[in-house]
Parts: C-alpha cells; sequence; structure tokens
C-alpha cells in the first residue's frame, strides 16, 4: 500500500469518492426516510421567502445550504443532492487532513482516506440530503484544527477550531456536545497558559449559537428547551410507544456504534486509541473531546433524549468516523514489523478491510425511501407543470401517501407549485376531494392514492399517469 505521489492519490480518492455518490443517484439512489423532502421543501420555502428565523425542531443551517444551493440551480430534484454531494465528498478530505494531523503517516492517511470513502454510514449521508453530512463535515475540520493546535499552539489554528465548531452548533443538536467538550480542553490548556482572550474566544464560538438558539425558543414559546421533549416524544411515540427501555437500548448510540463498526471490523481502531489514550502528549489531549463527548452522547440516548424515530444508525456516525483513522493507523502499525512482507500483509489487511465496508454499503444502499413509484409520479408532475400551455397560478393538490407525498413534490422539481405538500393522510382513509374547492384554488393537477382512486374515482379527471401507488390526473381547464 505506497504512493509515490500521496498527494495526487488523495486527489484522486476524492474525485473516485464524488463519482461513487453520483453513481448512486444515477441508480436510483435518493433517499432513507421522508427527513430528505421534509427538509428540501423547507429549504425551497426559504429561498422563496426568506422566512423569518423561528423555533424549529431542526437546526437551520442545513436549510440554509440547500436554500443556496436551490438559488443557484432551482431544481429540488437535482441542487440538493449536489450539494450535499459535495460536502460528502469534502468529508473524506477532511477525515484525510485530520489522520495527517494525528499521525503524519502518508500511507496510513491514504489508507484510512480510502476507507472513509467506503464506509456504508458516510455513504449513505453523503448520498442523500440530510443534516448529517454537513455535522460530520464541520466537527471533522474543527477536531482536525484542534490537533493541530494542540501540536502547534498557533492562534490561527485555534481561531479556526472555533470556526468550525461554532458552524457545527447550527447543524445538529449532537454537535453541542461535541463543542462542549472541545471548548473543555481548550479551555484547560488555555487557562494554564494564562490566555483569557483566547479562553474568551473559544467559549464564544462553542456556546454563542445554542444560547440564542434556546433563547429564540424561550422568547417564541415559552419553553426554552422545547426541542428536546419534542424529539424525545417524536422517538417515543413513533418508535417506541411501549416506552420499554430494552428497545431503547438497542436504538441507542452505544449499541449501534457497536453493531455498524463490529460488521466492518472498524472496532480494530479501539486497538490503537486505548494505548494512545495512556500516553502523555497531544494525541492524548484531543482523544477527550471524542471520548468525553461520546459518553455524554450515550447517557442521553439511553434516556430516549436525541434519539432520531428511524434510522437509527445515524446517531454515531461521527464517532465511527473519527475511529476510521485509529483503525488505519493500527494496520499500518501492526504490519511494520514485518519488514519487507510488510506491503502484501497490508494489502491483505485492507482488501479485507475494504470489502468489509463495502458489503455494509452494499446493505445500507440497496433500497431508496423514494422508490419508482415516487419517482415516476413526480415525473409526471414535472411534465405537466413545465407545458408551455400551463398557467402561472395552476397550482397542484397531492393526497396521502404516509409522508412519500414529500417525495412527489421533491421528485417534480417544483415544491411550491403545490398547495399543501405536507398533506400526509393515509392512503387507506375515507376521506373525499372537493373538486370545485380546490379548482378555485387553482388546482389543476391531482396526485392521489391508487387505492384512494380504486374506491372513489373521481368523473371528469384525465388521467396522465397511473402507477401501483399513485395517480397523476388533470383537471379539466375551467370554462371562459
Amino acid at each position: 500500500m505506497t504512493c509515490r505521489a500521496p498527494q495526487a492519490c488523495a486527489l484522486l480518492l476524492v474525485v473516485a469518492t464524488g463519482l461513487a455518490q453520483y453513481a448512486l443517484y444515477q441508480h436510483g439512489f435518493y433517499a432513507k426516510s421522508g427527513d430528505e423532502s421534509a427538509r428540501i421543501i423547507l429549504a425551497r420555502e426559504w429561498a422563496e421567502h426568506k422566512l423569518r428565523l423561528q423555533p424549529e425542531i431542526w437546526l437551520p443551517f442545513p436549510k440554509y445550504l440547500t436554500g443556496v444551493a436551490l438559488e443557484v440551480y432551482d431544481d429540488t430534484m437535482v441542487a440538493p443532492w449536489v450539494a450535499n454531494g459535495i460536502v460528502g465528498t469534502l468529508l473524506v478530505a477532511a477525515l484525510g487532513a485530520l489522520t495527517w494531523s494525528l499521525f503524519r503517516q502518508g500511507e496510513t492517511t491514504l489508507f484510512s482516506m480510502l476507507l472513509a470513502a467506503c464506509f456504508g454510514p458516510r455513504l449513505v449521508i453523503a448520498a442523500v440530503p440530510w443534516s448529517e453530512s454537513l455535522y460530520c463535515l464541520t466537527l471533522v475540520l474543527a477536531l482536525t484544527f484542534l490537533a493541530r493546535w494542540l501540536s502547534t499552539h498557533k492562534t490561527s489554528d485555534l481561531c479556526a477550531t472555533g470556526f468550525w465548531a461554532f458552524l457545527s452548533t447550527g447543524t445538529r443538536y449532537e454537535a453541542w456536545l461535541v463543542a462542549a467538550c472541545l471548548a473543555a480542553v481548550c479551555m484547560i490548556r488555555l487557562v494554564r497558559d494564562a490566555k483569557t482572550l483566547s479562553t474568551l474566544g473559544i467559549l464564544l464560538a462553542t456556546l454563542a449559537y445554542p444560547v440564542f438558539w434556546v433563547g429564540l425558543w424561550q422568547t417564541a414559546g415559552g419553553h426554552a428547551f422545547g426541542f428536546l421533549s419534542a424529539s424525545g416524544n417524536r422517538y417515543f411515540e413513533l418508535a417506541n410507544p411501549n416506552h420499554l427501555f430494552f428497545k431503547t437500548f438497542c436504538d441507542s448510540m452505544p449499541a449501534q456504534f457497536f453493531a455498524q463498526n463490529a460488521m466492518t471490523m472498524n472496532l480494530l481502531g479501539l486497538a490503537a486509541i486505548i494505548p494512545l489514550s495512556l500516553r502523555q502528549g497531544p494525541l492524548r489531549t484531543w482523544l477527550m473531546v471524542p471520548l468525553l463527548s461520546f459518553a455524554a452522547m450515550a447517557a442521553v440516548s439511553l434516556a430516549g433524549l436525541g434519539l432520531p424515530s428511524h434510522n437509527f444508525w445515524r446517531t454515531p456516525v461521527l464517532w465511527s468516523l473519527l475511529l476510521i483513522p485509529f483503525t488505519a493507523h493500527w494496520i499500518m502499525a501492526q504490519t511494520g514489523f514485518l519488514g519487507g512482507k510488510a506491503r502484501y500483509a497490508r494489502l491483505i489487511a485492507g482488501a479485507v478491510l475494504i470489502a468489509a465496508f463495502l458489503l455494509q454499503a452494499a446493505y445500507m444502499t440497496r433500497k431508496s425511501d423514494m422508490d419508482t413509484p415516487d419517482f415516476e409520479a413526480g415525473q409526471a408532475v414535472r411534465n405537466f407543470l413545465e407545458r408551455p400551455d400551463r398557467k402561472a397560478t395552476d397550482s397542484v393538490h397531492i393526497q396521502g401517501g404516509r409522508y412519500h407525498n414529500l417525495h412527489v413534490a421533491v421528485a417534480s422539481g417544483h415544491t411550491l407549485a403545490f398547495l399543501n405538500p405536507w398533506h400526509t393522510s393515509g392512503e387507506n382513509d375515507k376521506e373525499t376531494i372537493d373538486l370545485p374547492a380546490l379548482k378555485k384554488r387553482g388546482a389543476r393537477l391531482l396526485v392521489l392514492p391508487q387505492q384512494q382512486w380504486a374506491k372513489t374515482p373521481i368523473e371528469g379527471l384525465h388521467v396522465l399517469h397511473t402507477n401501483p401507488r399513485w395517480v397523476v390526473a388533470e383537471c379539466p381547464p375551467p370554462p371562459f
């Protein structure tokens, strides 16, 4: 596992990572849940109206990134995936920079980047527009500059650490715990060196946005930590209605961390962390941040807080990524004593690990939540909305779908044309369609669940598309 031009090899790895994510998109891997489409719809509304900042369950920085991307290219089926794909690709480069800052070994850095590129959870968060990609990128960069600062003591590295930590606190609430641990480690060193201004600076960088967000919730709704209770309530309502502790434990961060890293043998990195944590030096100090934040997040998740209502593997993805450089380092260290045979031993070990990583990636990307029926219905809506004879006031009404309606709206590329894309009534409900009222509101196209259409078809509509889940039908234009 040698490379005579490590920088060129690193660049090729980054390019290959981007191409792999593009291939997943072309293959139809668009989403793992309804969250992606919900976030895109919110981002499109923000880009159009520049809505006033208000309390939300989701932190807003990922929305701003997607909204800016939509300002550049106004297609909800393209821009969010391009923006998120770039962030996910940069994450591989950032992990390479972190590995180099920790170990200063070129081969270890390249091996770490290769493992990161093949790591299933990273591939998923880079391929679908979730908030995890931006969250992981900002924190990996913050920890990279922290590792540099602990060795160089340069003020510029400390400022970069604070900057990326600040950005991370606007992506996901888990980042608040990591940023707090990072600030604590920095403050211990700064207070010891009597650097008061730098201490205040790192405190401001890591606490400013959390304090602002809590104040916003308090001012608007009178419940400063309402986002925490809302998140916990959602988990128990949708994923664990009986409040079973065993279920909570299986969904918790430490259980998911062990599961996703055991199947890829990424747990080998712990064999490197344990001896390194016992040595004095910058690396030992740096390790305190991921170790303390892991313990804090584990305790929070075991209490049922901070858990998503689906795809529980997302919670430990940051710590799994941070483990990859240590796995690469351990493999290199264990094969180093073989002398001339080290190259072959590293090739074999690397091939086994990469195979395990790719098997996990193949399993995680085998199915898209936005599947063929959603995409085809969305394309039928797009074809209608982009017809030359379509009036600017012509709108779309979608009904039912249990959150697949959000995918249809996004796949159309024109979420603002929908009267109410959030209409999530069940496919088997008996809700009737008030066609005259919808026409008065400008509805020219109806997207209805196939089961509802089969039970109560509506006369006078021209069916443009039908599939096992959806019926797309055009209303006749009003008489002049």
